[in-house]
């Protein structure tokens, strides 16, 4: 059963049991930092984010004009929401110490040109952070979020033709309001970009991105959290390349802008 019911919700909690510890682990202090979040949805992220670093510095971008509404509503300190599309502003170049980016890119139209246009935000030497569910793995497709319908279970069918994934997805309609609303949009979003570990790895080395750290998981830590499940590391299979892709619910990037 999922445990949440309100994306605001999730998203806070997923800053106090995810991020703030994930920042901790690489000594990463964001007090009198700048922060952008690209895809910052309604801004529960910074919520839990400011609790801990309240002399941190926030700026939000999101598309999704409900997202953004109820992001404004919330009152957060410190934090300045806007709208975007990907992201053509100059005025935001090499302004950001951290750029948060977590389960955007596998929604994005060209992932290449996404990140392309994420690395400017960033100042020299900044770090980018990155989360994805690696395409080729059982629920890479992120169907788990489909929860009135079947596919919800069903490992790997992302993979299958168009019109047996159409034909499943035919009785779908989003939940107004809910914790998954557009989620039939992002389905199909991540079928055409298909973005594996490997394929974004090349994208950090033709952008000259240095890779940090990379984690891989085989219960990554948000579906943990969202389950009430253990999170478990991919140790077994991380290391051997056409099983880490499989294998792996999720990865982990921190990126350094050299």
């Amino acid at each position: 059963m999922h445990r949440f019911d309100n994306y605001f919700a999730y998203q806070k909690e997923l800053a106090r049991s995810v991020l703030i510890p994930y920042f901790e682990s690489h000594r990463i202090d964001l007090d009198g930092k700048r922060v952008a979040d690209v895809g910052c949805g309604e801004g529960g992220i910074e919520a839990g984010l400011v609790e801990r670093y309240p002399k941190a510095n926030f700026t939000c971008f999101e598309m999704n004009e409900k997202y953004l509404a109820k992001a404004l509503t919330m009152n957060i300190p410190n934090c300045e929401f806007l709208a975007y599309s990907l992201l053509d502003q100059p005025q935001f170049r090499n302004r950001f110490d951290l750029v948060i980016f977590r389960e955007v890119v596998e929604s994005t139209i060209d992932p290449l040109q996404a990140m392309e246009k994420l690395k400017p935000l960033s100042k020299p030497r900044g770090l980018i952070h990155v989360t994805f569910p690696p395409y080729y793995s059982p629920f890479g497709g992120n169907q788990h979020i489909a929860r009135h319908s079947l596919i919800r279970f069903l490992p790997f069918v992302h993979l299958t033709p168009d019109p047996v994934f159409r034909y499943l997805l035919a009785d779908q309609k989003p939940d107004q309001g809910s914790f998954v609303e557009g989620f039939l949009d992002d389905l199909q979003a991540i079928r055409r970009t298909k973005v594996s570990i490997q394929s974004f790895r090349e994208i950090c080395r033709i952008l000259n991105l240095a890779v940090v750290a990379e984690e891989c998981f085989f219960i990554r830590p948000e579906i943990a959290m969202r389950y009430g499940l253990p999170v478990m590391r991919n140790s077994l299979f991380g290391r051997v390349p056409f099983f880490r892709e499989i294998t792996t619910s999720g990865v982990l990037y921190l990126l350094r802008k050299d």
